[in-house]
Order: C-alpha cells, then structure tokens, then sequence
C-alpha cells in the first residue's frame, strides 16, 4: 500500500497560551473557590512544560464541514485522471452526525454519492486502525483507492470541551480538565492505494482497564451509569481526562510497543507521533534512539486528537521535510488504552 496524496486544513484562528488562558479566566470568575490567579499561573506554568505555544480554533463563520470538505478536495485534486476513490472512512472523535456517519455526510459534500463509506472510531487511535482496515481491503482487491478522513474540531460547543471545562469552580478539577486546554482543530485527508512492494507493517497494543482515564460518557449515562468513579466528573458529554494517570501508565506501555514493533530504528528516516504533549514524546522518542528524526506539531498546533499523524504527514510534505522514498514510522498513544505502531515507505 502507497500514500497517493495527502492534504490537511487548519482553521485561521491561531489561539495562544496566554489566549486560552483568559478564556478559563472569563468564564471561572464569580464561580472559583480558591485563588484563581494561582491556578491560571499553574495551568500556564504546565501548558509551557508540556512544549505548547499555540493551537487552531475555528474563526466565527468556519465550520467543521466545509474545513474537513476542503482537505478532501485538496487530497482528491492530486489523483490521477483516470483514477477514483472507492471507499472513505472518517476516523476521529468529532462526529458531523451520529446516524448515519459523519462519512455519509461527507461525500455527499464532496460528490462521492455513491461511494462506500463508514467511520471508524478509537480516541486519537482513530487513524492508524481506518489504515490499517484500509490496508486490508486494498490488499485483499476489495478496494483501490481509499481515503482516510480525519476531522476533528474538539473546541465545538456541544463536544464537552468548551465551555465546560473553561469554567472552572476549584483547582482539584485540573487533574481530570487539564488535558482539555491543550487541544487544537484540523482536518486531514489521505488517499492509500495499491503499492505490493510498500509493505505497512503494524503492531498494536491495548490496554482496556484504563479505559476509563479519558472518556466522554453518553447522555444516558445517570440512568445507566458505568462501573467507574472517573467517568463523567463534570457529567455526561463532557470530556473527562486524567492526564497525569495517562501520561504514567501511557509512556512505558507506548516505549514497550514500539520496541516489540520491531522497527529498525536505524532505517527509520522520520518518527511522527501523537500531538498530545511535545515534552512527552521527546522523552519517549529519546528512549527509543529517534529523538533526533522526530517530526513535531504539538507546540504549533496543539493536540489535534486522531488527526495528529495525518496532520503531520501532510504539513512535512508540503513544507519539504518529508520525501518520496523515506522509511517513515509512526506512534502512537491513545484513550482506551490504545498503542500502535506503523512503518511503511513514503
């Protein structure tokens, strides 16, 4: 399988730390218990450590579907003349509509009618299990051309980012908010196709007791509530994470899977990880002997969910750093708990 074209859109609000800071200052006064100054100066003393400097909100008038419909027809204009794609798949968190799919809605958009699709979704996994489905079906001759959608626009009122978890009422809440404030929007689109030669090999790694250090629960949550004292903090629909736990359990399991990917780190000509802290994957990039061919967007762009290493693959292309022929790994860590590692020629 072969990466025919790539293509990711950023929406052109670019919002910095101190901006987001004053957003959970607006909203938390008249409503904190505590010092509030003491807890804006924490938030922003851990959003440096962390490695962010900023991240892309959408400006008032953009929405969702016409940023994801534009990445498409970005990654569409680069195929060949007789060539088409055959099935899509939206992998992310966001969602457009629940029923059907936010893939139905989307190639109606792009006039793809009548082309197959559906979504996949594992938490910021989503990416690395719609290629590797992807890589099935291309392999198998189900399918030519397919192309992998990742949408993801957290900062959507209604997702249980914002405002919830901007408007704060003590300062125990950041050990399960924190995570919230470091995540940014894209869209990125990816066309695979046929490529025998190109093999993607994939090693994968689940831990589903942690299931419950990031979560959003379903409306129906207080009527049928989960075994689980960590979900749903700030109620049902808000977005829960615990982000020191996951960092501490995260890490070691992600330097564990990736060393029994069997990857050669020594063919790797470029790492691309999950946006969800510069600092962290540093340190894990580090431990693996990649920290000096890892491909970082966290401090530009913040955690962009399951469109972090499409996102990346794309803007390293565009600006030149990344070139037809390279050995590529990517890694990734993820809610659920969910490890994977792919390799493959780009």
């Amino acid at each position: 399988m072969r990466i025919i074209a790539t293509a990711v859109v950023m929406p052109s609000r670019t919002v910095s730390n101190d901006e987001v800071i004053g957003e959970i200052e607006t909203l938390s006064k008249g409503s904190f218990r505590g010092d509030l100054r003491r807890t804006l100066k924490k938030i922003g003393a851990s959003l440096r450590r962390s490695g962010a400097r900023t991240r892309f909100w959408r400006a008032p008038g953009e929405t969702s579907l016409q940023l994801t419909a534009a990445a498409c027809r970005e990654a569409l204009a680069k195929l060949g003349p007789h060539e088409r794609i055959d099935l899509l798949i939206c992998a992310g968190v966001y969602t457009e509509l629940a029923e059907p799919s936010s893939a139905n809605i989307l190639a109606h958009e792009i006039g793809l009618d009548e082309v197959e699709c559906f979504d996949v979704k594992q938490a910021c996994d989503g990416w690395s299990k719609a290629v590797r489905v992807a890589s099935a079906f291309i392999e198998n001759g189900t399918y030519r051309n397919v192309m992998v959608v990742n949408a993801e626009f957290p900062m959507t009122p209604g997702m249980g980012v914002y405002p919830q978890l901007f408007r704060l009422e003590h300062a125990e809440q950041l050990e399960y908010r924190f995570p919230g404030y470091t995540l940014g929007e894209a869209a990125a689109a990816m066309i695979l196709g046929p490529a025998p030669a190109n093999r993607w090999d994939f090693h994968n790694k689940s831990r589903n007791d942690l299931y419950d250090l990031c979560t959003i629960a379903m409306p129906w949550f207080n009527e049928q509530p989960l075994p689980s004292l960590r979900i749903a903090k700030d109620g049902p629909g808000v977005f829960t994470s615990y982000g020191a736990d996951l960092r501490r359990h995260g890490m070691p399991l992600a330097v564990e899977t990736f060393m029994r990917s069997g990857i050669d780190t020594n063919e790797a000509d470029i790492l691309f990880t999950h946006s969800s802290s510069k600092a962290d994957w540093a340190e894990g990039a580090r431990r693996i002997g990649l920290s000096n061919r890892i491909y970082d967007i966290y401090a530009e762009c913040g955690n962009v969910v399951s469109a972090a290493v499409p996102a990346a693959i794309a803007l390293a292309e565009r600006r030149g750093e990344l070139r037809r022929g390279e050995r590529v790994a990517t890694w990734v860590a993820s809610a659920g708990m969910s490890f994977t590692t792919a390799s493959f020629c780009f």
